[in-house]
């Protein structure tokens, strides 16, 4: 496997409870894997972390410029080698993640 650390970057608007059950299976879904969660808040509201998440992942605001501008903002705060944009209503899980790793690490023998 790759040690490569993988950016996942969740834009979201007014949407809250659904977006808390994406974060909350991509948590799970990162645990020992080298890997981030950022938020990045498109609304013209802020949002209300909840306590069991607010240590494991970053959050931005980016009131109202657009689906796009928050995923750049997302990309440019990103400490990983790759980026995983999702949806706030896309979960993910434990072979999407090896297959990235799988992925890269086959790019990077060829």
């Amino acid at each position: 496997m790759t040690d490569k650390k993988i950016s996942i970057i969740v834009a979201t608007r007014h949407r809250e409870e659904i977006l808390w059950e994406t974060v909350r299976k991509a948590c799970k879904v990162i645990q020992n894997k080298n890997a981030e969660i950022i938020i990045v808040n498109d609304g013209d509201s802020p949002l209300f972390i909840p306590t069991s998440i607010a240590p494991l992942v970053s959050y931005f605001d980016n009131s109202k410029k657009g689906v796009s501008s928050a995923r750049n903002l997302g990309a440019s705060k990103a400490k990983g080698d790759i980026l995983f944009f999702v949806d706030d209503d896309m979960w993910i899980n434990n072979e999407v993640i090896d297959w990235i790793n799988l992925f890269v690490t086959k790019k990077e023998n060829t």
